[in-house]
């Protein structure tokens, strides 16, 4: 059976149709779900939908004892937390013992048929210090979310990440514990069970950020410069010219995002139409629920 690629996503933003038709582009027969709420339901004819509400148990349990240190919101913190809680119940309800996670802000250029095996030896992966691209496997997600749930429930845990929060903004002014922390620690403390994507290989990487990179790559602005050739993204090394495959482009930020439609492969008459469609329901969705609260 194929490796799964799964996405979590609550409500409906306009750049998912753009996430979900490059990957169809790109692994047109693998199963992907999209694990969201009733606004995403529109996409079902593009992805396996699935409702997050049934995933929420272990999820709901993290929420009554999160304590929040970080000048981020609690609710956009908690969620990023929560995640990788409800994508463990999800494999464990659906069977699934292993699986491609991935932002809905992250371009799929790359097979995971040919990739997922490179780093099957591992329990997951990060991209830098993030999760954006985490090739994981149920057990080691399972032993992801104890260890963030110790933090939370063990008094030394706590103590620990209060401290190091008030480092944290005393170094950066802004920011604190996030999933990202929890990365990081993690795999300090089990290197042998998580690879960072951070690091590229001689021809081809995974993208951090698209703003990301200038020690490593040409930038054009505060982007980096992106070739498509045969519908594949690459940035040239600044090292030696060489250009360099990216399997995957990440449009962290609002403003970046904006830019995903410029890097979709394989856009024709069909896509543009399929667009508007998508993007209609989005405004109807949107404007429905400005007069539901006004």
């Amino acid at each position: 059976m194929s490796v799964p690629i799964v996405f979590i996503h609550s409500g409906n933003s306009s750049y998912l149709f753009d996430t979900f038709y490059q990957l169809k582009q790109s692994n047109i027969d693998v199963p992907a779900y999209l694990i969201g709420t009733k606004e995403s339901r529109v996409y079902n004819s593009m992805i396996l939908h699935v409702d997050i509400s049934d995933y929420m148990e272990e999820a709901n349990n993290l929420a009554s004892f999160y304590k929040h240190f970080s000048t981020n919101s609690s609710d956009f913190e908690l969620i990023c937390i929560q995640r990788w809680f409800i994508l463990k119940d999800f494999m464990i309800k659906e069977g699934i013992e292993k699986c491609m996670y991935l932002d809905s802000d992250v371009l799929m250029y790359g097979n995971i048929k040919a990739l997922y095996p490179l780093y099957e030896s591992y329990g997951m992966t990060i991209c830098g210090i993030s999760g954006h691209t985490n090739f994981l496997n149920i057990n080691t997600l399972t032993a992801f979310c104890q260890f963030i749930k110790h933090y939370y429930t063990a008094s030394e845990g706590v103590r620990m990440l209060e401290h190091h929060y008030k480092e944290f903004i005393a170094a950066h002014g802004m920011g604190g514990i996030s999933d990202m922390t929890f990365f990081t620690w993690f795999a300090l403390e089990f290197p042998s069970n998580v690879c960072n994507l951070d690091t590229p290989d001689e021809s081809s990487c995974f993208d951090t950020s698209l703003q990301n990179g200038e020690e490593s790559f040409i930038m054009e602005g505060k982007f980096k410069k992106i070739l498509l050739r045969h519908n594949k993204p690459y940035c040239i090394r600044r090292s030696d010219g060489k250009a360099v495959l990216f399997h995957t482009l990440h449009f962290q930020g609002g403003d970046t995002k904006k830019r995903m439609q410029d890097y979709v492969q394989k856009k024709n008459a069909g896509f543009f139409l399929k667009k508007a469609y998508f993007y209609m329901w989005f405004i109807f969705q949107k404007v429905g629920k400005r007069m539901i609260y006004t």
